[in-house]
């Protein structure tokens, strides 16, 4: 089953001594780019983190956003973060130069103001670090639906694409059972115009007009757009195709290119321009498929 690359899914634990909460989204990337946000007490399993994305997501930029609350902690088990709190302080003081506000109460009580004291959490215990493991997975489980669920609207919006390109070769293939016809018949009539019909050789003509026709033949062309077209429906059901389908996209547009260039006939010039428009739909979406 096809699968969009963006998706989102979470979950969440609650018990008398934790809070966890596990976001995992993802937004169009041509390879795996994992970014995490996640809370200190979590930092030494950094490189864990991202195998397990890495394990379930082929490509796409994924965030993993973790919340890891400890109720139990003491308030007295805090340390302060000075990085931000000379930040802080250095922003009010540059306001209160521009402003001529004096704002050193506010400087003198600048460790209340948000995250300066952060709380000192015990080390990550084993048992902890599983059910972080386990959330993460539930939180996927929504992920994936949410993907395939998108996917399924992918997949009927191909294939309205490509049936769409598939009438519209139908039409090429009727004008183009009478273009040859018109193409000979042209030839012959300025030849008469500018030839005198004794000087003309018969065998020379019907070498010219051959060679002539064959340079305007899109039959090739025309059944290989087909072909491509139904492998593209075919691969539409493959799990884990985005690629392959823009590859095939790619291919389907060389021969429409050639078709349009070849057949030298307005009329069939239209359905490329037509055909060139829906191709580049499915270009673009090909790019939000797993």
């Amino acid at each position: 089953m096809l699968k969009s690359m963006t998706g989102y899914g979470s979950a969440t634990f609650e018990d008398d001594r934790l809070l966890l909460k596990t976001e995992i989204k993802a937004v169009n990337n041509k390879f795996l780019e994992v970014n995490l946000r996640i809370p200190r007490i979590l930092q030494s399993k950094d490189a864990s983190l991202r195998n397990i994305v890495s394990k379930l997501c082929e490509r796409g930029t994924v965030s993993l956003i973790m919340v890891f609350h400890q109720k139990q902690l003491t308030t007295s088990a805090t340390a302060i973060n000075k990085n931000l709190l000379e930040s802080y302080i250095k922003e009010i003081k540059q306001v209160s130069d521009n402003t001529g506000v004096d704002l050193n109460p506010l400087i003198n009580n600048a460790w209340q103001l948000p995250e300066v004291l952060v709380p000192l959490e015990s080390e990550l215990s084993e048992a902890d670090w599983q059910l972080c493991e386990k959330l993460i997975h539930e939180a996927f489980i929504k992920f994936d639906q949410f993907r395939v669920e998108d996917g399924k609207e992918l997949v009927q919006l191909f294939t309205n694409y490509i049936e769409r390109i598939e009438a519209l070769l139908a039409e090429i293939n009727d004008i183009d059972k009478i273009r040859i016809e018109r193409v000979r018949e042209r030839i012959k009539n300025n030849l008469e115009t500018y030839i005198q019909p004794e000087n003309i050789d018969p065998v020379r003509y019907e070498q010219e007009l051959i060679y002539y026709v064959e340079k305007l033949d899109i039959s090739e062309e025309k059944v290989r757009l087909a072909k491509h077209c139904k492998y593209f429906k075919e691969t539409l059901q493959t799990e884990g195709s985005g690629k392959k389908l823009n590859f095939i996209s790619q291919e389907m547009g060389r021969e429409i290119n050639t078709i349009g260039s070849k057949a030298n006939d307005f009329d069939i010039q239209q359905k490329v321009v037509m055909m060139k428009d829906d191709l580049e739909k499915i270009k673009e979406q090909t790019m939000n498929i797993v």
